[in-house]
């Protein structure tokens, strides 16, 4: 069954440990976007995917991490050594008011700090673009292949440009 969403879902992000991360990246024009985008991804997802019921509202923690336990939980969730940007956990979960939590994002705040620095990109262009990432891994995206990476790499593109940032795969091509 596809779903078609003509309407706006209400949407929650819930900022976990936001104080590691610069206000100015982290305000309330940085949010209405993020929230468009997950409004948007949200749609171009579920017409391929099924849902018997659409869900009345989603929501999407969004943690904010220093480089130790950015490394701590890459360790224990990937086996991998040091800390990475972006690390997604599904849950799926509806509660009694119909609202979907889609999972939880985790942001290791100096691997993102570095990286934007490293590519020369804007730090709220970059957060806000990995927030994106994690959020189409939520809800079903991946890039374990080149085809699903380029229909992933697209949409990210799509979407960032609906709220005026540029392809952030022109500046370094392997984010």
């Amino acid at each position: 069954m596809t779903t078609e969403m003509s309407i706006q879902i209400p949407i929650t992000l819930d900022f976990q440990q936001d104080h590691l991360f610069d206000a100015q990246v982290s305000d309330d024009q940085t949010t209405a976007a993020l929230t468009k985008m997950f409004q948007r991804a949200w749609q171009e997802g579920t017409r391929s995917a099924e849902f018997i019921d659409k869900p009345k509202a989603l929501s999407c923690c969004i943690r904010f991490v220093d480089r130790a336990e950015g490394q701590s939980l890459n360790e224990q969730f990937r086996g991998r050594d040091g800390p990475t940007n972006v690390l997604s956990f599904e849950t799926a979960f509806v509660d009694e008011a119909e609202c979907q939590h889609v999972g939880d994002l985790v942001l290791c705040v100096p691997v993102l700090e570095v990286e934007a620095e490293q590519q020369e990109k804007p730090l709220k262009a970059h957060y806000v673009h990995l927030v994106l990432h994690g959020i189409l891994h939520l809800i079903g995206y991946d890039h374990q292949t080149a085809s699903s990476r380029r229909v992933m790499e697209a949409l990210e593109i799509k979407l960032l440009n609906e709220v005026g940032i540029a392809n952030p795969y022109e500046v370094t091509g392997n984010e």
